[in-house]
């Protein structure tokens, strides 16, 4: 009995510290969540995954040159119910980048749909390419 137990924990610890996504904070030894930041001609692109949060459980602010991307999830049990496994992350997570200085930060706009969280923020005028015709 007591070493059943003591397999049940060791297992638990296991998943805690190794699997991906075990602790909504720690993603293997990456920062939580991951994102894809791309650039187009006249803005920036952030796109990371966020499967199971509802809008109202994600917040999206910038502070002088920095976006923070804030969220909670809940773990969906009832009171009263214990569990036989848990590998799905839940809790809350912060996520900060910085910002480049062409950003125009009155122009963020952030969008979440089918478990992609998408933020948008366009160059200031002065950083975008300018075509020169030559006369």
């Amino acid at each position: 009995m007591l070493l059943e137990r003591l397999l049940r924990l060791q297992e638990e610890l296991d998943t805690l510290f190794t699997r991906p996504g075990a602790d909504p904070m720690v993603y293997g030894n990456r920062a939580y969540p991951p994102v894809n930041w791309f650039e187009r001609e006249d803005a920036h692109v952030l796109t990371t995954e966020l499967p199971g949060f509802a809008k109202q459980d994600v917040k999206v602010e910038v502070k002088g040159n920095v976006l923070n991307i804030t969220g909670k999830r809940n773990s969906g049990i009832e009171e009263g119910y214990g569990f036989h496994r848990r590998e799905r992350g839940y809790g809350t997570f912060s996520r900060q980048l910085n910002l480049p200085r062409e950003v125009d930060a009155e122009s963020i706009k952030a969008s979440l749909q089918d478990g992609v969280l998408t933020i948008q923020f366009e160059k200031l005028a002065q950083a975008r390419t300018k075509q020169i015709t030559i006369a």
